[in-house]
Order: C-alpha cells, then sequence, then structure tokens
C-alpha cells in the first residue's frame, strides 16, 4: 500500500508537469526533445481520468463529495471571469455567454467561453455525473463493451486530429477523453479487485487442506 500511494504521488507529479508542458507548446514546440515526447504529453490528461475512475470505483459517497467540490470550483470560475471580463477587460457578452448555443458548447464540447484551459472541469464533471447515473448502475459486461468502443473512437479521433484532419476541440471532451479513460480506471480497480478475491479464495483453500492435513496426521 505504501508503494502504490507512493507511486501515485510520483507518477501525479509527473502528469502534473507534462500538463503544464503542453500549455507551454508555443515556447517549446522548436526543441527536438519537445516533439519527441508529445505523444506521452498527450496522454497526460487521460491519466487523470484513469486515476479518477480507479479511485472512484464503486464508491458513490466519494463521487457525490466530487460532484459538489468540482461544481462549486467550476462556479466560481465562471463567477470570477464574468467579473474579469466585465470590469477589468471590459469586454463581458452577456446575450454571448447566456446564449444556448454557447450552454451547448459547455455540454458537448465543454468549452468555458470565458477561459478554454478550463475544459477539464466541465468534462470530469460531466463524466462524474454519468458515472453516478449510468456506469455505476451497469455491470462490467456492459461497461466493458462502452470502454472498448470509446478507446477505439478516442485513437480514430486523435489519431485524425494530430493529422490535421479534425479540430484539437473535438479531442478535448468528456466523451472522447473522458469516458474512455475513466472507465479504464475502473475496470482496472475491478481487475485488482478481482485478484485480491483470487488470492483470498486461495488462501483459504490452502488453510483449509493444511488445516485437514494436520487433523488427519494428528489422528495418526
Amino acid at each position: 500500500t505504501l508503494f502504490l500511494n507512493q507511486f501515485k504521488t510520483v507518477s501525479k507529479f509527473f502528469a502534473a508537469v507534462g500538463v503544464i508542458a503542453i500549455h507551454c507548446c508555443y515556447q517549446l514546440e522548436h526543441h527536438l526533445w519537445y516533439r519527441g515526447i508529445g505523444f506521452l504529453l498527450g496522454m497526460c490528461v487521460p491519466y487523470f481520468f484513469m486515476v479518477s475512475g480507479y479511485f472512484l470505483w464503486n464508491n458513490a459517497h466519494k463521487i457525490d463529495k466530487q460532484v459538489r467540490k468540482i461544481g462549486m470550483l467550476w462556479i466560481y470560475m465562471f463567477v470570477l471571469y464574468s467579473m474579469l471580463h466585465l470590469f477589468v477587460w471590459r469586454d463581458f457578452d452577456s446575450l454571448h455567454l447566456f446564449s444556448f448555443h454557447t450552454w451547448l458548447k459547455i455540454l458537448f464540447l465543454n468549452m468555458t467561453p470565458w477561459n478554454p484551459i478550463f475544459w477539464y472541469l466541465s468534462a470530469i464533471l460531466i463524466v462524474l455525473i454519468l458515472d453516478k447515473y449510468i456506469f455505476s448502475k451497469f455491470s462490467a459486461k456492459i461497461n466493458m463493451p462502452i470502454l472498448l468502443f470509446s478507446l477505439v473512437a478516442f485513437c480514430i479521433i486523435s489519431t485524425c486530429q494530430i493529422k490535421g484532419i479534425i479540430s484539437t476541440l473535438i479531442t478535448t471532451t468528456a466523451y472522447i477523453q473522458g469516458i474512455p479513460f475513466y472507465l479504464l480506471g475502473k475496470c482496472l480497480h475491478q481487475l485488482k479487485q478481482g485478484d485480491l478475491i483470487k488470492v483470498k479464495r486461495g488462501g483459504g483453500m490452502r488453510y483449509s487442506a493444511v488445516h485437514h492435513i494436520a487433523q488427519h496426521s494428528s489422528i495418526l
């Protein structure tokens, strides 16, 4: 358990550094080493989705807590940037911000009009709500096809994005990055739980066998 916690802390640190590096692309893209690790950097955000799915597996209380926490953070950022646009930058457009078209973008593309880099908040919030009301209600037999289909879709769409066929905005959503890797995290946790059950059963069977042999030996 100690090794797992240490590994989680170290991996989250490197993933966080990777996310920062992604947003420094304009300053670093001329370096050969940066282009060489582009694929690894692209997996940093999916990693956070996967970790969320792993540690929130089958835990409705934690999911509710995270939904409230991230929902409040999303509202706070919305209010903060609305005030900045209104009083500091003086480019506040209430008609555009509260339009039906804008909220469709927030829901389906996870765009945050006040600052695009906060798309992850909308994405993880949507994934958690989907888990609460849909994924957690399904068995592994149903979630597994969803996982496989979403992973294939992610690979195809990401390849198209790299080749410049489609926009980056499509890949940075809960539906393309969030769902497949969140479900992957849940699947990994389920596999771990299955291994633990097998170990416990195996240990119990070995104990019963040893106990039976000891009893038989004492009778002899």
